[in-house]
């Protein structure tokens, strides 16, 4: 089976072979937490951290509405890193634009 493009790219980024992605390393403890956010829809935590749906190849802020499944979610320090991992800008939260006033 052919992985493609986005599969490759999110490949070598987890494994270290693209050093432009800056991926959060794998941290139970710091993991779970951003996970309880992603969960709550913890606005608090946009800007914080990104994560990236692997199955659907989008990005999202912490508050957004999509529901993926955790096995599915892997987790950004920037914007950057997660389009360098192939993935796209959620259309429903806009992690790509930037809100005025600390609004998200």
């Amino acid at each position: 089976m052919e992985i493609g493009w986005r599969g490759r790219a999110l490949a070598a980024h987890m494994t270290g072979q693209d050093e432009r992605c800056d991926m959060v390393p794998q941290q139970p403890e710091q993991d779970a937490e951003r996970w309880q956010a992603v969960l709550s829809r913890d606005r608090g935590a946009n800007g914080r951290f990104w994560y990236g749906v692997v199955t659907t190849g989008i990005y999202c802020r912490p508050h957004c509405p999509s529901r993926p499944r955790r096995e599915n979610v892997r987790f950004f320090n920037t914007r950057e890193s997660a389009r360098v991992a192939g993935l796209r800008a959620c259309k429903r939260c806009q992690p790509d634009k930037e809100h005025v006033h600390g609004k998200s």
